[in-house]
C-alpha cells in the first residue's frame, strides 16, 4: 500500500469511527429525552381506586406522583363533572349519576376528601373511594 492509500484508509477509518460516535450520542441523547420525565422528578406512586356504584370494583394503579385525583378516575373511566370556582364535582362515572337526590362523594385512605377531585393530589400508597350515595347518606360525611 502506498502512502496516498493508507491516508484514503486513515479518512475512511475517521468517518466511520465519527459516524459510529454519533450515532451513539445520538442515541444517547434520544434516550434520555424519553426518560427525562422520569429523570427530572416525573417519578410514579401507586394507588387505589375503588367505585361503588352499586357493584364494587378496585384497581390498583401506577401513576404519575403529580395527578389528581380527577386525573387518576380519568386513566381508567368515562368522568363528567362540573366545574365550580372550587374545583370540579365528579356528576357521572362511567354512566352512573344524574339520578335526583344521588351524588358521588369520594374518600381519600377512609376519610371525606376535604377538597375538590381536581385539587387534591395523590400520594404513594392512597386508596381512593367514590361511591354514589343517596341523600340520606352523604349527609353523615359533609360536615
Amino acid at each position: 500500500m502506498d502512502s496516498e492509500q493508507i491516508s484514503d484508509s486513515l479518512r475512511n477509518d475517521k468517518i466511520i469511527y465519527t459516524g459510529i460516535g454519533l450515532a451513539v450520542i445520538a442515541g444517547l441523547v434520544l434516550g434520555l429525552e424519553a426518560g427525562s420525565e422520569s429523570l427530572l422528578g416525573g417519578d410514579e406512586v401507586e394507588v387505589t381506586l375503588n367505585i361503588d356504584d352499586g357493584d364494587w370494583s378496585t384497581e390498583n394503579m401506577v401513576v404519575e406522583d403529580n395527578s389528581t385525583v380527577l386525573g387518576v378516575l380519568n386513566t381508567s373511566h368515562q368522568v363528567e363533572y362540573t366545574e365550580y370556582d372550587m374545583g370540579a364535582f365528579v356528576t357521572s362515572i362511567d354512566g352512573t349519576g344524574g339520578e335526583e337526590d344521588y351524588s358521588w362523594l369520594y374518600f381519600v385512605n377512609g376519610e371525606s376528601a376535604s377538597s375538590a377531585v381536581d385539587r387534591n393530589y395523590v400520594s404513594e400508597g392512597d386508596n381512593i373511594t367514590f361511591r354514589y350515595l343517596h341523600s340520606n347518606e352523604t349527609s353523615q360525611y359533609l360536615n
